[in-house]
């Protein structure tokens, strides 16, 4: 009550001072509502309410100097370092302390007297004195009057250790207690054993062993000890706030114990994995999804009696061909809360509206890192770089790409083309050397920082353009640049290679409505998985013209229909137009043999191409996608293409890139036989990728969020220090 009053009478005095402050400059006071809340709230911040000034009946805290002619049956002396007890001369009035040395003045001691007199009265007004001493603690030293004492005092080291009337030799641990006494031992050289405080300690078992120990008796202390009596198999003091977290911590080591127990090897008669043993497939790790260019001399996947598959290693130090079986669905381990935790049994349902292809990329390679990055958003925070982010370069590209090709083709970023003339780039009739001018110009307009003389503008600016800094000024406004090179020219001089592809649109993004958030993509029977709406921008649509001199490009008796996804090789099914589809990637490298690694990758590891491709045929009734790809811009640029192998020696004959059909002996419908499959496996492949998505859009609807590490998906992961799991699988070592 004595407390209320106080603070309550001090509230008013403040608010007094503040109106009579507010009339004095003539301002408006606040009488109500918001205003007048922030003003009583500034008020009670700014009051310190005094502590009381009752002393207790029992015991009383009290300075050395507060303490003279007081008597107590126990004084504790603490604080005695020399930044708690001040004890520095003050400075003579009127003098410098050069002058006083001069003069011969010696210091005031007067603080220095009062405190031995101070220290004397401490040590003899009590039975029992105890001094806390910090002298282990090199950054403190002690004050004055507790040195002279330590120094003019006779210690007998072989003496045994005095104890507090409180403490009994039960209680002290090497004496008569036990490894979890709450007191311990430390001996000073040249003085002997003392007593010292044991919160906690590290005691061995005499066998190489080591056991933390917690004696404390703060709630932090009781927590830790529970935790360490878990760990160990004891009962803990005080039961788990939640006692299904107790097995977060054996995370690591189940999914760990787990990879060391998935099937690895396999013989030349059995090289794929037994269907019936996928649930114990936890991680892509090992598993080859790309095709080689020399094949173990093994039954291909299409022609395996069952697919998809996956393969093992080889006798013959080589692997099987796995088809991608993402998102990974391992058997459940029968520990409930691990289970349940991770969506093996039942987890958080949410349902997805839109997917975009970034986002489904995330679930792919890890459900958990997708449910981390993209529904709790605990992504780590980026580092900060000196030189411009990689995303930074690849927009970079892609910006300059477009306007390029809109302004000598006359299109417009997002729309697609109704006239074709010119079809292409190779045939728009502008000089080389002009074309590099025009594009120079664009690398200006979207990279003025490219001009400066600091050393990452000088480093991109080679790579990017192959020039130095005198080279690019003498260039800048120039109708013709003809040495035009690095990252940007090597691009040009790729797309005067497709003289014959005609370009539909550029960075097209799919159509979404008030009622329809996406494309819809499902698949074509009933009772299958549920479909998703899908969101996205293509980077690029080319036409490809029926005949081979490249002036057809529409057939008016084609169907109007949406292309089927299941076709078999040869079908009749007779297209309007025949499309191509590519994705642009800046990277690194490639490294020598490398080029086409990200193509393969995006293909058989990536979802994106699959889906736009399927996005494009569905809202483009009577258009088939007859091939897919990446444009490789990096030391080397190159353009790559996945055919139907329905239009494979078409598409090599136009010239239009490096085409490939690797899907050729990887993929078939599902349920068809091995025995001559007569699967389109373009479709097929079409048909699996889209299948995966689903997947992925119904395991994250009911919320299985199951860890699937590797060490490629680790490496690269922004939520790894969240999960804990990239160590496992040497994902753990940084990455830029």
């Amino acid at each position: 009550m004595h407390e209320t009053l106080a603070g309550l009478q001090l509230l008013f005095d403040a608010h007094s001072r503040l109106r009579q402050s507010q009339t004095l400059l003539g301002q408006t006071p606040n009488s109500g509502g918001g205003e007048w809340v922030e003003d009583l709230r500034i008020l009670v911040d700014g009051i310190d309410l005094p502590g009381s000034t009752l002393p207790d009946s029992m015991v009383r805290l009290l300075t050395p100097e507060a303490a003279l002619g007081c008597r107590a049956d126990l004084v504790i002396l603490t604080h005695l370092d020399v930044n708690s007890w001040d004890l520095r001369a003050p400075s003579v009035p009127g003098l410098t302390e050069q002058e006083r040395a001069e003069l011969g003045v010696l210091p005031p001691d007067a603080p220095l007297r009062s405190a031995r007199h101070a220290w004397h009265h401490l040590l003899q007004c009590a039975g029992e004195v105890i001094i806390l001493d910090a002298a282990e603690d090199e950054s403190s030293q002690s004050s004055t009057p507790l040195a002279e004492w330590l120094a003019n005092r006779e210690w007998k080291p072989e003496q045994p250790p005095l104890l507090p009337s409180f403490v009994s030799p039960d209680e002290v641990h090497r004496i008569d207690g036990g490894k979890a006494s709450r007191w311990g031992l430390s001996f000073i050289e040249g003085e002997g054993v003392f007593p010292t405080a044991r919160p906690g300690d590290v005691v061995s078992d005499g066998e190489g062993g080591f056991e933390v120990v917690v004696t404390g008796s703060m709630a932090r202390d009781v927590r830790q000890r529970s935790g360490l009596n878990l760990h160990s198999g004891r009962n803990p003091e005080s039961a788990p706030l939640n006692p299904a977290s107790v097995t977060i911590s054996l995370d690591s080591r189940l999914v760990a114990d787990r990879l060391d127990r998935q099937p690895r090897m396999g013989t030349l008669e059995q090289p794929y994995l037994s269907p019936a043993r996928l649930g114990d497939v936890v991680s892509p790790e090992n598993l080859r999804m790309k095709p080689q260019h020399r094949e173990p001399k093994v039954t291909p996947p299409r022609l395996n009696p069952t697919w998809p598959t996956i393969g093992l290693s080889l006798p013959n130090r080589s692997r099987a061909l796995t088809v991608d079986p993402r998102p990974l669905s391992p058997n459940q381990t029968d520990l409930s809360d691990h289970d349940q935790r991770h969506g093996f049994v039942s987890g958080p349902e949410f349902s997805t509206k839109v997917w975009s292809p970034s986002r489904l990329g995330q679930w792919l390679s890890c459900p958990r890192k997708g449910w981390l990055s993209t529904r709790l958003d605990a992504t780590a925070e980026e580092a900060q770089d000196d030189d411009i982010d990689v995303r930074t370069r690849g927009l970079l590209v892609h910006g300059v790409y477009a306007d390029l090709l809109c302004e000598l083709l006359g299109m417009e970023v997002g729309e697609e083309r109704d006239e074709f003339n010119p079809p292409s780039v190779a045939l728009c009739g502008i000089p080389d050397a002009e074309m590099r001018a025009r594009l120079l110009h664009f690398v200006e307009q979207r990279a003025p920082w490219l001009n400066r003389g600091d050393a990452v503008a000088s480093v991109r600016r080679l790579g990017l353009l192959g020039m130095n800094r005198a080279e690019f000024e003498e260039a800048s406004g120039k109708d013709s640049v003809p040495n035009l090179r690095g990252r940007f020219g090597r691009m040009l001089d790729a797309e005067l290679t497709l003289a014959k592809a005609a370009v539909l649109a550029l960075e097209w993004s799919l159509p979404r409505s008030s009622t329809e958030p996406g494309v819809l993509l499902e698949l074509p029977e009933e009772g299958a998985l549920e479909g998703l709406h899908l969101r996205g921008i293509i980077d690029r649509v080319e036409l490809i013209p029926f005949d081979d001199d490249g002036s057809s490009f529409v057939q008016e008796s084609g169907s109007e229909e949406v292309c089927p996804l299941d076709l078999d090789l040869g079908e009749d099914w007779k297209p309007r137009r025949l499309v191509v589809i590519r994705d642009l990637k800046s990277l690194e490298g490639p490294r020598p043999k490398d080029g086409g690694l990200r193509h393969r990758r995006e293909l058989l590891e990536g979802v994106q191409l699959a889906l736009y491709a399927r996005a494009w045929e569905v809202t483009h009734p009577g258009d088939r996608v007859i091939g897919i790809g990446i444009a490789e811009v990096g030391e080397e640029s190159a353009l790559y293409i996945e055919a139907d192998p329905d239009y494979e020696l078409h598409l090599t004959s136009l010239g239009i890139g490096e085409v490939a059909c690797n899907s050729s002996i990887i993929h078939r419908r599902p349920g068809e036989s091995h025995e001559s499959p007569k699967s389109n496996t373009f479709r097929a492949w079409l048909r699996h990728r889209l299948t995966a998505a689903l997947r992925i859009n119904e395991m994250s609807s009911k919320g299985k969020v199951i860890p699937t590490p590797s060490g490629i998906a680790c490496t690269y992961c922004s939520v790894k220090e969240v999960c804990g799991l990239a160590p496992i699988v040497g994902g753990d070592r940084e990455w830029s």
